[in-house]
Protein backbone atom coordinates (compact mmCIF):
# COMPACT_ATOMS: atom_id res chain seq x y z
CA UNK A 1 0.00 0.00 0.00
CA UNK A 2 1.13 3.46 -1.13
CA UNK A 3 1.00 5.36 2.55
CA UNK A 4 1.92 8.85 0.99
CA UNK A 5 -0.38 8.28 -2.11
CA UNK A 6 -3.34 7.61 0.19
CA UNK A 7 -2.44 10.38 2.78
CA UNK A 8 -2.57 12.58 0.13
CA UNK A 9 -6.06 11.51 -0.98
CA UNK A 10 -7.39 12.08 2.10
CA UNK A 11 -5.90 15.61 2.59
CA UNK A 12 -6.83 16.68 -1.15
CA UNK A 13 -10.59 15.34 -0.50
CA UNK A 14 -10.60 17.32 3.01
CA UNK A 15 -9.18 20.74 1.60
CA UNK A 16 -11.97 20.19 -1.42
CA UNK A 17 -15.06 20.07 1.22
CA UNK A 18 -13.98 22.28 4.25
CA UNK A 19 -10.70 24.06 3.96
CA UNK A 20 -12.82 26.94 4.87
CA UNK A 21 -13.13 25.62 8.44
CA UNK A 22 -9.64 24.20 8.63
CA UNK A 23 -6.43 24.52 7.12
CA UNK A 24 -5.74 20.69 6.26
CA UNK A 25 -2.25 18.95 6.36
CA UNK A 26 0.09 16.20 7.23
CA UNK A 27 0.78 15.76 10.56
CA UNK A 28 3.86 17.82 11.96
CA UNK A 29 7.07 16.70 12.80
CA UNK A 30 7.18 18.82 15.71
CA UNK A 31 3.55 19.21 17.15
CA UNK A 32 4.40 21.19 20.16
CA UNK A 33 5.50 24.10 18.50
CA UNK A 34 3.24 23.43 15.42
CA UNK A 35 -0.08 24.23 17.82
CA UNK A 36 2.37 27.17 19.69
CA UNK A 37 2.58 29.06 16.04
CA UNK A 38 -1.33 28.13 15.22
CA UNK A 39 -2.87 31.56 14.26
CA UNK A 40 -5.30 30.38 11.76
CA UNK A 41 -8.79 31.33 13.05
CA UNK A 42 -10.37 28.19 11.61
CA UNK A 43 -7.77 25.77 13.26
CA UNK A 44 -6.54 23.01 11.86
CA UNK A 45 -6.90 19.21 10.71
CA UNK A 46 -3.83 17.17 10.78
CA UNK A 47 -3.26 13.86 8.87
CA UNK A 48 -1.00 10.70 9.92
CA UNK A 49 -1.13 7.40 9.30
CA UNK A 50 -1.55 5.51 12.81
CA UNK A 51 -0.79 1.74 11.69
CA UNK A 52 -2.04 -1.73 10.89
CA UNK A 53 -2.87 -4.95 12.00
CA UNK A 54 -2.81 -8.17 9.68
CA UNK A 55 -4.07 -11.22 9.32
CA UNK A 56 -1.82 -14.59 9.68
CA UNK A 57 -1.12 -15.30 6.06
CA UNK A 58 -2.66 -17.49 4.05
CA UNK A 59 -1.39 -19.50 0.71
CA UNK A 60 2.01 -19.91 1.28
CA UNK A 61 1.80 -23.68 -0.55
CA UNK A 62 1.42 -21.50 -3.64
CA UNK A 63 4.53 -19.64 -3.31
CA UNK A 64 1.68 -16.50 -2.72
CA UNK A 65 1.12 -14.99 0.95
CA UNK A 66 -2.06 -13.03 1.36
CA UNK A 67 -3.17 -11.27 4.02
CA UNK A 68 -6.31 -9.25 5.14
CA UNK A 69 -5.11 -6.11 6.97
CA UNK A 70 -7.12 -2.95 8.79
CA UNK A 71 -5.22 0.39 8.51
CA UNK A 72 -5.69 2.89 10.75
CA UNK A 73 -5.61 6.83 9.89
CA UNK A 74 -5.79 9.54 12.44
CA UNK A 75 -7.16 12.96 12.30
CA UNK A 76 -6.27 15.86 14.52
CA UNK A 77 -8.55 18.43 14.91
CA UNK A 78 -8.14 21.65 16.46
CA UNK A 79 -10.46 24.43 16.90
CA UNK A 80 -10.79 27.30 19.25
CA UNK A 81 -14.38 26.39 19.93
CA UNK A 82 -16.23 23.78 20.81
CA UNK A 83 -19.84 25.20 19.03
CA UNK A 84 -20.21 27.53 15.94
CA UNK A 85 -19.53 30.82 17.55
CA UNK A 86 -18.96 34.36 15.44
CA UNK A 87 -16.93 33.87 13.04
CA UNK A 88 -15.14 30.63 14.53
CA UNK A 89 -16.23 27.32 13.44
CA UNK A 90 -16.66 24.90 16.06
CA UNK A 91 -14.99 21.57 17.01
CA UNK A 92 -18.18 19.91 17.23
CA UNK A 93 -19.29 20.84 13.52
CA UNK A 94 -16.07 19.72 12.23
CA UNK A 95 -15.78 16.35 13.81
CA UNK A 96 -19.11 15.32 11.79
CA UNK A 97 -17.63 17.14 8.71
CA UNK A 98 -14.82 14.75 8.64
CA UNK A 99 -16.96 11.88 9.09
CA UNK A 100 -19.45 12.50 6.56
CA UNK A 101 -16.78 13.47 4.12
CA UNK A 102 -14.60 10.69 4.17
CA UNK A 103 -16.74 7.89 5.65
CA UNK A 104 -17.16 5.32 2.44
CA UNK A 105 -14.55 7.32 0.65
CA UNK A 106 -11.97 5.03 -1.56
CA UNK A 107 -8.68 7.42 -3.05
CA UNK A 108 -8.64 6.95 -6.64
CA UNK A 109 -6.64 3.28 -7.49
CA UNK A 110 -7.49 1.80 -4.62
CA UNK A 111 -9.69 -1.27 -4.36
CA UNK A 112 -13.28 -0.58 -3.93
CA UNK A 113 -12.82 -2.58 -0.68
CA UNK A 114 -10.49 -0.04 1.11
CA UNK A 115 -13.72 2.72 1.80
CA UNK A 116 -12.83 4.14 5.07
CA UNK A 117 -14.90 3.33 7.96
CA UNK A 118 -15.17 5.30 11.53
CA UNK A 119 -13.24 3.50 14.18
CA UNK A 120 -13.42 6.01 17.42
CA UNK A 121 -13.39 9.78 17.63
CA UNK A 122 -12.76 11.71 21.32
CA UNK A 123 -10.93 14.59 23.20
CA UNK A 124 -7.86 15.13 23.67
CA UNK A 125 -6.73 18.18 25.37
CA UNK A 126 -7.35 22.31 25.54
CA UNK A 127 -4.05 23.82 24.57
CA UNK A 128 -2.76 27.70 23.28
CA UNK A 129 -6.21 28.05 23.18
CA UNK A 130 -7.29 25.34 21.03
CA UNK A 131 -9.58 22.49 21.58
CA UNK A 132 -7.88 19.20 20.28
CA UNK A 133 -9.75 15.99 19.12
CA UNK A 134 -8.95 13.11 17.32
CA UNK A 135 -10.58 11.06 15.37
CA UNK A 136 -9.48 7.39 13.84
CA UNK A 137 -10.90 5.95 10.86
CA UNK A 138 -9.65 2.87 9.26
CA UNK A 139 -9.73 0.56 5.86
CA UNK A 140 -9.56 -3.12 4.86
CA UNK A 141 -6.73 -4.38 2.49
CA UNK A 142 -5.97 -7.53 0.93
CA UNK A 143 -2.27 -7.76 0.85
CA UNK A 144 -0.09 -10.15 -1.33
CA UNK A 145 3.59 -10.78 -0.98
CA UNK A 146 5.16 -13.40 -3.90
Amino acid sequence: MDLVSFEDALITKLLAEIASKAKVRSFPEDFDNYVSQLKHSGGAILVVYQGGLYSPPEGNDTGVLTQDSIHNWQFTVLQQNLRKEKNHHGVYDVLEDIRTILSGFTPAGFDDSSYLFMVEKGFLEKRSGFYIYQITMAHTLEESQA
